[in-house]
Order: structure tokens, then C-alpha cells, then sequence
């Protein structure tokens, strides 16, 4: 008891002598005292509102769901029922073990993202938990595929037009320049030839 801390010590030390000199009594009243006792009713709303995150794939949102129904007691020991089949009363064995699983698989589908994929798990009349597990990893392997198609096409586009030379564009000439630059020529309109106008010496009519 050397090992326990101080809140502990001072239960022990409150408790008769005839309960401490009994130590597997004592270490019962112990773990009563200070085990903590979840509220199966608080845990049944956590599961039942767990949700898909942002970003989260399917093997840890899995993982989520089964930790939280280890806290709710989901999982129901097998027992015996009597029925009666053919005026015949006989017991049945009534296995429920696999209850916890029905109850995992039908969050996965109330609380997967992704729309479309939540439409195929619905279409599926015989949908377990193990299906259902499956078809959204195809979707989410998929999806990556398709996304790293996107970005290696989108990369190697990129890098093809920063190889390519830019298309030269013609000189534009401007109009300006031929009223402005004396020695521009120009068609004449009296005699027909290209010389400079403006000078009548140049000019044959």
C-alpha cells in the first residue's frame, strides 16, 4: 500500500482493522471506492452521434466506433430460450454476441461522409459489417487513384508549357511612322509609283 497515493492511504487508514488484516477484502473495497463506473446512458449518445471527420478513412473511424462500443456493453452474452416448434418445447441456444457488430455497421453507414457511397451501402440488402468495411475502402483507394492521376496530368501540363517557347508575335508596324519618317514611301496616287510624298520633284504626272 506504500505505492498508493495519499487519497488512497487515507481510505485504508478510516477502514477497521478486521477489513485491513483481510487483503482481498481490502483491495475489493479499494477498487470499488476509486474504480470509475461510466454512465452506459452518456456512452449510447456518444456512439449514437459518432460521425465521419474531416480527412478520417474508414479503418480509424472503425476503430472510434469499436472503442466507444466497448464502453456501452453492446455486446449481449449467448442464452438459452425455450420455444415451442411442432407443439414440441425445446431450447433454442440465442446468440447475440454479434449484435455489437449490427450496431458498429449501422453507424458506418449513418455517419459516412460521402454521400454516393453512403447511397451503395443502402442498396445493399445483405450489408454486414465486414461489406460495408469493404466498399468504402474500395471507394476510398479509388478516389486516391484518381486523385494522383489528377495531379501527375496536371504537373506534367504544367512543365510541357514552361518548355515551350512563346509564340512571337509580329512586329506591329506602326502607322504613325510612315507620315513621320521622311523617308517613308508610299503608293502615288497621281502617277502610280512608290516614292516619297509630299515632293512634287518625285512625282512623273
Amino acid at each position: 500500500m506504500h505505492l498508493c497515493g495519499w487519497t488512497v492511504k487515507k481510505c485504508v487508514i478510516s477502514l477497521d482493522e478486521e477489513i485491513k488484516q483481510d487483503y482481498p477484502k481490502l483491495i475489493d473495497i479499494v477498487l470499488k471506492k476509486f474504480t470509475h463506473h461510466a454512465n452506459e446512458t452518456v456512452e449510447w449518445h456518444i456512439f449514437n452521434t459518432m460521425i465521419q471527420q474531416d480527412e478520417e478513412n474508414i479503418e480509424s473511424f472503425l476503430m472510434r466506433l469499436k472503442l466507444q462500443a466497448k464502453k456501452c456493453n453492446y455486446v449481449i452474452p449467448a442464452r438459452n430460450v425455450e420455444v415451442e416448434i411442432n407443439d414440441i418445447q425445446q431450447t433454442v441456444a440465442l446468440d447475440l454476441e454479434g449484435i455489437s457488430e449490427t450496431l458498429i455497421r449501422d453507424r458506418i453507414v449513418v455517419g459516412i461522409a460521402d454521400h454516393a457511397t453512403k447511397t451503395r451501402l443502402l442498396r445493399d440488402h445483405n450489408l454486414t459489417l465486414e461489406t460495408a468495411v469493404s466498399l468504402v475502402k474500395a471507394v476510398e483507394m479509388a478516389d486516391k487513384r484518381i486523385q494522383t492521376l489528377l495531379t501527375t496530368n496536371a504537373a506534367s501540363i504544367d512543365a510541357i508549357g514552361r518548355k515551350r517557347p512563346g509564340v512571337l508575335s509580329k512586329p506591329q508596324i506602326n502607322k504613325r511612322d510612315k507620315t513621320q519618317n521622311p523617308q517613308a514611301r508610299s503608293r502615288c496616287g497621281y502617277c502610280g509609283n512608290q516614292h516619297q510624298l509630299g515632293i512634287p520633284d518625285l512625282c512623273r504626272a
